[in-house]
This record gives C-alpha cells, sequence and structure tokens, in this order.
C-alpha cells in the first residue's frame, strides 16, 4: 500500500473527534445547499441508486456531493452513510472543487466480514481514482460484519442515543482494521488473479440484487475500476459469460419469480427497470418465446 494514503489521511481517519455525521439515519441534512450549477448541471444526469449501503469519508479539500436532490459541503471528517435504495450522485463533476473521499461498499457478493473500498479524487478538473484500488479492492476485515449489524438497528431505533453511539463506535473500529490491514496486508499467492474474480463476483451480486437500477456498462465498469473493455474480457473470463447475457439472465430469473409471486405486469416492469410493461413483455417473449400471461398459464394462446 502506498505510503501517501497512510501518512497524509491517517490524521483524517483516526481523529474520531473531528468526525462530522450526515446521512437520513443520522441526521445533518438541513444543511444541504439550493440548487447551484452541481445540480443544474450534474444530478439531473448523473443520480443513481442501487441496493447495497455505501460510506463516504472526506479526506481532503472541501468537496460536495448531492444526495436526495439536495447538495452537501464535504471536508475532511465528514462522514456520509448512503442508505440501500437511496439517491445520491453517481461519481464527481469535473468542474467541482478539488477534492479526495474514501468509499466503503457493501459486498454483497462475499461473506459478511468482507466490504469493498476504494479513494476518489477530483483535481486539476479532472475524476480520478486511486491506482492503490484499481480495480475496487476487496477487504475482509474483524469488524466488518458489526458495523452493518449496527447499521440495521439503526434502521429500526435511529432515536435510541445508545445504538447511535454504539453505532459510530463499531465504524471507528472498522476504521481501525482498515488501517491495521493496509498498514500490513496478509501475503497472498495470485492477488491479482484473485482480486479480479472477486471484483466480478461483487458486480455480479451488484447486478443481482440492482436489477432495477443502473445496469450500465459505464457504470459498472466504473465501480469494478476497470475500463469498459477490460472489465467485458474480465467479466466473461470469471462469470463464464457475457456482461449482456448475464443481465438477461437475472432479469428473466427474477421476473418469473415475481409473477409467479403474483404480481402484475406493470409492477415487474417497474421492479426491473423497464420503461414500460410493453418494453418488459417484448424481453419476456424474446426470452421465453411466451407472454407473461402465457407463461404463468399455459392453456393461453399466445
Amino acid at each position: 500500500m502506498p505510503t501517501w494514503f497512510l501518512e497524509d489521511y491517517a490524521a483524517v481517519l483516526l481523529d474520531f473527534q473531528r468526525f462530522r455525521w450526515m446521512g437520513s439515519l443520522v441526521g445533518g441534512l438541513d444543511d444541504g445547499a439550493a440548487p447551484d450549477t452541481h445540480r443544474a448541471l450534474w444530478m439531473r444526469r448523473h443520480t443513481h441508486h442501487h441496493r447495497f449501503r455505501e460510506v463516504m469519508v472526506g479526506l481532503s479539500g472541501q468537496g460536495r456531493y448531492g444526495c436526495r436532490g439536495r447538495v452537501y459541503p464535504v471536508s475532511p471528517g465528514t462522514i456520509f452513510l448512503f442508505d440501500a435504495n437511496e439517491e445520491h450522485d453517481s461519481w464527481y463533476p469535473t468542474f467541482g472543487p478539488p477534492c479526495c473521499h474514501l468509499w466503503l461498499h457493501e459486498a454483497l457478493a462475499t461473506d459478511s466480514s468482507s466490504l469493498f473500498w476504494n479513494i476518489c479524487e477530483v483535481r486539476d478538473h479532472c475524476f480520478v481514482r486511486s491506482p492503490a484500488t484499481m480495480p475496487l479492492a476487496l477487504v475482509r476485515l474483524p469488524g466488518v460484519d458489526q458495523f452493518w449489524r449496527g447499521w440495521d438497528l439503526l434502521r429500526s431505533r435511529r432515536t435510541d442515543a445508545v445504538e447511535r453511539g454504539q453505532f459510530f463506535i463499531t465504524f471507528c473500529t472498522l476504521i481501525v482494521d482498515l488501517y491495521k490491514h493496509l498498514a500490513n496486508p496478509p501475503a497472498t499467492g495470485d492477488a491479482g488473479t484473485q482480486g479480479g474474480r472477486d471484483v466480478v463476483a461483487g458486480i455480479a451480486q451488484v447486478i443481482k440484487h440492482n436489477l432495477g437500477g443502473d445496469l450500465s456498462l459505464a457504470h459498472l465498469s466504473h465501480l469494478a475500476g476497470y475500463n469498459k473493455f477490460y472489465f467485458l474480457r474480465m467479466f466473461r473470463k470469471y462469470q463464464q459469460c457475457s456482461l449482456g447475457a448475464y443481465i438477461r439472465q437475472q432479469k428473466l430469473r427474477k421476473a418469473q419469480e415475481l409473477l409467479g409471486q403474483g404480481l402484475k405486469t406493470a409492477a415487474v416492469s417497474d421492479a426491473l427497470g423497464f420503461a414500460n410493461p410493453s418494453g418488459f413483455c417484448r424481453f419476456f417473449r424474446q426470452q421465453t418465446g411466451k407472454s407473461p400471461s402465457a407463461y404463468l398459464n399455459p392453456d393461453i394462446s399466445h
């Protein structure tokens, strides 16, 4: 791990008293900025949501980030919690102020002790990601499971001061665990191969649990930390099928599941991110040779 990360940002990551918490579960969202260039030129086309939870930690600079239609300042020590399916910015506009942020992503594909992490920067009017986390880095830490459990408790008892305090403590413990791991990473045999396999597995699970969200190649390859063409090759290598085929398989699987539960075609179409029910019906017929109604009732003519 490059020493610049440890030397430059340890003072922020390990100074827990300077942490400023923000998010729908912890408050701090009343200070959102009025509509501005960020909102008008970026958020309108660069907002997304997904099934996995994320944490953003301000490391340097005076950046800003959009959440739920408003723009918020992010300074060193700001911790922003993005809950599952909560709308927020998709990456960063290059016209924004210089800043550097640490991201922690829930790893739905792996065991509960794992998470993905990466570092994003805006500098010299360019958006860049740290070479240290290209591709997205998967790490197993002892405090991850406890942190996500604390998050779950916070959802159900967000006004409980004790639960909030315990949750904040689990995050601080998680940061210490991450810092120790980066300072003394465990030896691995074929780190590159395993890393690529883990990232593709993680993206596969992102797709599986976010079938109604943004599944564009640009978004998925950006999340994985590969360029588009390399990501497509890696995905096929480790998933044994193309990205498009995997998305179609998962959408069809989920469609059959939801139809079997009695959901109407319009509801299934909306859940899977189709523009309209007729588009979903065309997709379903292309994949199965039957309409949704004929699939559920074989005696119906199609």
